[in-house]
């Protein structure tokens, strides 16, 4: 005999354990019951039948799933049977659905090594020094493969998110971790490549997009706009000089030993204008007849190089595969001057608030005051003039060349005290 009862917290408590197992149905919803088993454990199912076969979906046990839950969710199932969608089978085939972090390691990353011609690259998750899981390559992974990483290492992976079924992932997981992210400009980077992500997917409607729609909103960014004058690189150049040789700090009462790779790395980023990161990965592979063939952030590049250098180069020992070899270990880059730019900053007594990304700002300055917009955005390496016009127009092969050792003289002579540079011999 069927038993029916009223769907609600005060009927369902009331139910005594049974001797064996039983259902009870609700009395207007056909095909929605309550499992009570012998231990007391109380679940709410589904029964239904489709195309002849019978089948039971298991909706969750109460009272974690509340009656007005089970209600909802039976009517919901209903709705799907009525469109021709077979929940259990859903149900079955969602198993096998990928997370958010398979799908970024199984299928988007060999969509964009494919589309970025990176073929043959073995990823590999492994536990960083502090302790996260982050993706590496197999082997020497080129800069271009990194940047495909880099958010996802250091925002995306431990997203709440990240280890729910794609398409369980809702607008509103999307807008919690963005809220978690401070800085401006990568919130707006992350929304483009959480979007970019699901675009790849077959998830629809893509929950970054519906977040955009509901409230995400990509931040206002203001430009970086800062440059060094002439009288704060004429400061700078001493510094440098100080810096190469060592000097004694009678505060502290101690030497400071010479940095020399280092303060050579921040003049060659006056000379030349490059992002810090083209500079410390130099190696003497990639500088051949002083060009540098390398990958860059927006693409290969030839990039011709200074005299001014050139010359530094060529006062630097083979010691490595890289021109500016880590302290630490010979077979791997520099990878950051930080402390030693913030020293120079001090001795050089300017704005403490200099970043060493501003070198390229000041280059780009002079280069758009001198030859106007395009040349600069090519004497800087931009793809597009729009970049230049954005980040530092309020700074404001051999043509290159020329013009860019006119600028690097011209800093040389600032940097060596503001005194006309005489070539001898």
């Amino acid at each position: 005999m069927t038993k029916y009862i009223e769907f609600n917290k005060g009927s369902i408590n009331k139910i005594p354990k049974p001797e064996k197992r039983v259902r009870y149905y609700h009395k207007e919803l056909k095909g929605l019951n309550i499992d009570v088993r012998p231990t007391g454990v109380k679940t709410f199912y589904f029964n239904y039948k489709e195309n002849g076969y019978n089948f039971n979906y298991r909706i969750g046990v109460y009272p974690e799933i509340t009656p007005a839950i089970a209600v909802d969710r039976c009517r919901e199932l209903k709705v799907s049977l009525a469109k021709g969608i077979n929940p259990q089978i859903e149900k079955t085939q969602k198993r096998k659905e990928l997370t958010f972090r398979e799908f970024f390691f199984d299928r988007y990353l060999q969509i964009q090594f494919s589309k970025k011609d990176l073929s043959g690259l073995k990823p590999y998750y492994t536990i960083s020094k502090f302790d996260k899981e982050i993706i590496k390559f197999e082997g020497k992974a080129t800069k271009k493969a990194n940047s495909i990483v880099e958010t996802y290492n250091a925002h995306i992976h431990h997203a709440s998110f990240s280890k729910k079924k794609m398409s369980d992932i809702t607008n509103e997981d999307i807008s919690s971790f963005l809220k978690t992210i401070s800085s401006k400009s990568m919130h707006n980077r992350l929304i483009r490549e959480l979007r970019a992500i699901f675009n790849t997917s077959d998830v629809l409607p893509n929950p970054v997009s519906k977040a955009l729609k509901v409230g995400t909103v990509m931040k206002p960014v203001k430009a970086r706009t800062v440059k060094l004058d002439t009288d704060d690189l004429m400061k700078l150049g001493k510094a440098l000089t100080m810096l190469r040789s060592g000097f004694f700090e009678e505060d502290k009462g101690r030497y400071y030993q010479p940095q020399k790779l280092q303060a050579n790395i921040i003049e060659i980023l006056v000379y030349e204008g490059l992002r810090p990161d083209e500079v410390y990965s130099m190696k003497w592979t990639e500088v051949i007849n002083g060009v540098y063939k390398t990958e860059t952030k927006t693409g290969y590049k030839e990039i011709p190089l200074t005299q001014q250098t050139m010359r530094i180069i060529n006062s630097i020992d083979r010691v490595s595969p890289y021109i500016f070899p880590s302290p630490y270990r010979k077979d791997e880059p520099i990878k950051s001057v930080r402390k030693v730019w913030v020293k120079a900053l001090g001795l050089a007594g300017i704005n403490p608030e200099y970043q060493i990304k501003d070198l390229r700002s000041t280059y780009s300055s002079r280069a758009t005051q001198r030859f106007g917009l395009f040349d600069s955005s090519k004497l800087t390496n931009h793809s597009s003039t729009k970049v230049v016009e954005k980040h530092y127009s309020d700074l404001d092969s051999g043509e290159r060349l020329s013009r860019k050792n006119e600028i690097a003289e011209e800093f040389e002579n600032i940097l060596s005290g503001g005194g006309k540079v005489v070539k001898l011999g």
